[in-house]
This record gives structure tokens, sequence and C-alpha cells, in this order.
């Protein structure tokens, strides 16, 4: 435990970026949730068996989902990142995505562009 936190008011976040949406959860040590936030992301197809999704509009579904959850708490004891979803976002200084699409197609022909 960290100097001034009492066991009982520990967090842990949990981000989930799925193929859709990204949610956000923060869960008492015991694993019991105590808020939640679902944030949904754009996926357009512009052609058979392709899907591309914004790196921007990703990384802002991010923030606001961890933002509205851990808003006015103290800052979660741990972080735990999952994504099914195959995918890369490159960011640059500022957190800034380099590119301006993530592509996604199934894991056996991935392609960044």
């Amino acid at each position: 435990m960290t100097r001034g936190r009492d066991a009982a008011d520990a967090t842990v976040l949990g981000v989930d970026l799925g193929t859709g949406s990204v949610r956000v959860g923060l869960y008492s040590l015991a694993g019991t949730l105590l808020t939640s936030r679902e944030q949904s992301v754009t996926t357009v197809h512009p052609r058979s068996g392709w899907a591309e999704q914004s790196p921007g509009e990703i990384l802002a579904a991010l923030h606001q989902a961890v933002a509205a959850v851990a808003a006015g708490g103290p800052p979660p004891l741990a972080l735990c990142v999952a994504s099914a979803a195959v995918s890369a976002v490159a960011v640059g200084d500022g957190d800034d995505p380099i590119d301006r699409k993530s592509t996604r197609l199934n894991s056996s022909h991935i392609t960044i562009s």
C-alpha cells in the first residue's frame, strides 16, 4: 500500500480495448466493480474483409472513459490493459497519432497503414 492509503480504498483500473469500443472499469481489490464506462469507436469497412478505425478516436475514447471512471478518486493502485483486437497505434510527442488510421484484418493478414 502507498503511504496514507487504506487497503479498503485501493482500486485497480481495468481497460479493455475492444473491436467496437473502449471499456474501463474501476474495481476494489476484492474484485467488486465500483464503476465503469464504455465509449464507442467507429469502424469503417473500405472493402470486404477490412476494418479501419481512427487512432485519434481510439485515444479520445480511452481518455474519456478513464477520466469518467477515475474522476475524484485517488489514483488506482494497479492497471490492467487487455485487447483482443489486433491493432497498433503509433503515437508521437503530445500523445498524437502518427498516422491517420489503424487498419485491422484477420490476425493472419495484419496491416498498419
